[in-house]
């Protein structure tokens, strides 16, 4: 598991550093420093989706009761996309600097 996030297993550049796995167990998410997210499947080690509406690199992922993707980056924002990708909705715009 811990493997998905690493860069040789990852088919992208980037460096995954911040993972969440899915209450159920079935799905990994992990956050980059290059401002992406992906979507994992635990069982196959395929990527399920990809999240790149973070402007800055991404410290914090996690999944919502209701299934979404939660991420949280450098940017100040906390954001919750739909599980299979597509555009996210802003939870929280931080302080400005």
């Amino acid at each position: 598991m811990r493997d998905m996030c690493q860069p040789s297993r990852a088919p992208i550049a980037g460096f995954w550093r911040y993972g969440a796995v899915s209450p159920p167990r079935d799905r990994l998410a992990c956050g980059s420093l290059d401002g992406t997210a992906r979507l994992w499947g635990m069982d196959t080690g395929n990527q399920i989706a990809l999240f790149d509406s973070q402007t800055g690199s991404i410290y914090a992922v996690a999944f919502a009761a209701v299934g979404t993707v939660l991420t949280g980056g450098n940017d100040r924002t906390i954001r919750d996309s739909p599980p299979m990708g597509g555009d996210a909705v802003v939870l929280f715009a931080g302080a400005p600097e």
